[in-house]
This record gives C-alpha cells, sequence and structure tokens, in this order.
C-alpha cells in the first residue's frame, strides 16, 4: 500500500485512542480488477461510491486463509503456448494445468480461486474447467488468441487455501517484424519490460551520422499516450526514463523511428 499509494495519509485524527493515533487513507481506484492491501499493522477498509443513479458504502472484502495447514508453497502453471498463440498443455488443444504445491504431501491446502484477469487480458479467449475449491488440487485451463493478426495478452492468477498465490502473463506478437531480433535488440532495449509504477528506462542507438529520430509510447490500440523525443541526432546512444506510474494497466509499446525505418518493443503495467 505504501508503495503503491505512497506513505502520505489523507486525514490524521485527533487525540489517541488507546494510546494509539488513527489516520485515514483515500485510494481512488482507476478501473475495475481485484486490489490487494497488504499492512504491518492492523487495518479496517471500506469501498464507496457515488454516482446520478446509484450509490453504495460497505466494508471491503476480506482475504482469509487457512492457518491450520503449514502450506508455504504456491501453485504451480504447467502449460505450453504454439506459434499461433494458443495455450494448451503439453500436445495441442489438451488442457494446461493448475497444480497446488507442496513440500509435504500431508499439507496442501488445495486450490481455491484461478482468476482470469479481464482488466489485463486482451485478444484472449479463456476456458476454464469447472472444480471444486478447497477439495480439487489440480485445475485445468486453455485460451486461444481470437485474432492472429493483432497483438494478445493473457493474465491469470491462482490461489490456494493458505493464501499462496501465482500470477503468470502470457504475450502474443501478431505483426512479424522484417527486424532480426539480434538487431532490435542492438537498437532498442526497454527495462524492466513489465512494470508496476517504476519508470521504465528506453535506451536506442543511432547509427548514421545524422538522423531525424521520433520515440513515442503507444497502447495497443494505438493510441499516442507519451512522446519521448522527436528531433534530429547525431549518432550515438541515447537513455531516457519515462515516469509510468499514470498509465492504466495493459501493453504498451515503444515505437522508435530513425532513418525511415521502424522499431517496436513492448512493455506490460501491471
Amino acid at each position: 500500500m505504501k508503495t503503491k499509494w505512497g506513505p502520505e495519509h489523507s486525514q490524521l485524527f485527533e487525540g489517541l485512542q488507546n494510546g494509539k493515533k488513527y489516520a485515514v487513507k483515500n485510494i481512488e481506484l482507476i478501473s475495475e480488477g481485484v486490489y490487494h492491501l497488504k499492512c504491518s499493522e492492523k487495518i479496517a477498509c471500506y469501498s464507496y461510491g457515488t454516482s446520478n443513479y446509484d450509490s453504495y458504502g460497505l466494508p471491503s472484502f476480506m482475504g482469509l486463509k487457512d492457518i491450520s495447514i503449514n502450506d508455504v508453497m504456491p501453485p504451480d502453471f504447467v502449460f505450453s503456448q504454439f506459434v499461433d498463440g494458443s495455450i494448451s498443455g503439453k500436445e495441442k488443444g489438451e488442457y494446461a494445468s493448475i497444480t497446488d504445491m507442496s513440500s509435504n504431501p500431508e499439507s496442501i491446502s488445495k486450490l481455491s480461486k484461478v482468476l482470469v484477469r479481464s482488466e489485463f487480458t486482451i485478444n484472449y479467449e479463456v476456458e476454464v474447467k469447472p472444480f471444486v475449491p478447497g477439495e480439487d488440487k489440480t485445475a485445468f485451463f486453455k485460451a486461444n488468441v481470437i485474432d492472429k493478426s493483432k497483438d494478445a495478452q493473457f493474465v491469470i492468477s491462482t490461489f490456494d487455501k493458505a493464501g499462496n498465490d501465482t500470477t503468470i502473463v502470457i504475450t502474443y506478437l501478431g505483426t512479424i517484424s522484417s527486424v532480426n531480433e539480434s538487431e532490435l535488440t542492438t537498437l532498442l532495449t526497454v527495462s524492466p519490460n513489465t512494470t508496476t509504477i517504476v519508470p521504465i528506462t528506453i535506451e536506442y542507438t543511432v547509427v548514421p551520422n545524422t538522423a531525424v529520430v521520433s520515440l513515442e509510447l503507444v497502447s495497443l490500440d494505438g493510441r499516442k499516450t507519451i512522446l519521448v523525443e522527436n528531433s534530429q541526432k547525431t549518432a550515438g546512444k541515447y537513455s531516457f526514463t519515462v515516469e509510468t506510474s499514470k498509465l492504466t494497466h495493459g501493453m504498451y509499446y515503444i515505437q522508435y523511428s530513425v532513418d525511415g525505418k521502424l522499431y517496436q518493443k513492448k512493455f506490460v503495467k501491471m
């Protein structure tokens, strides 16, 4: 919570209660989805919203875990991704699996939930076979790219009853680049390629003596989000840092145009 929204509180209450001071922090959630709050102290969370036709206010859901079983290992995914972007088991068309893991067979808490993260999943259709939470230790799923000419992303999370969780992000590049990977890596790099709120660092190389360079951050639907650079550069290596905290969740591209050629690298904002 401190890492994502900062340490400052919205209001500090006057006086002491049982020898302690209390404060409140208001957080505006920018999109639908599942959010997790972690705190070293006890906290209470209240969700509310208002609109012209509807409003609500209620205690937020609690995440409960079974502490009677010493299960400390998260569930594990076993899957294959094929050239067309489809996600299956070892053979194409088979179901991929999610299995709750444990170093001791007697301390497996079993799966409690498999969640397809719809707010992050783009251009994928996903099937999760029904399973019994708390009784089944394995669940099965598979996914296919809807439009193979377009890029796609699939994000899925799973939880066991002991509170351990695993999330995987799978991407598919629909447009085949004419630039080989070694050349692209030499000319353009982006790090990290998956981020939450930390800035990304973009490094690019200008090979000609002088060239007109355009560098921009573009969302998956093609909207130009941030123009990083648009000027004439001499030969050399350049680096920029781009703030990502205000970007919405999803996949983005860094588009680098130099000397009439266009190069792309992608990164994911979680």
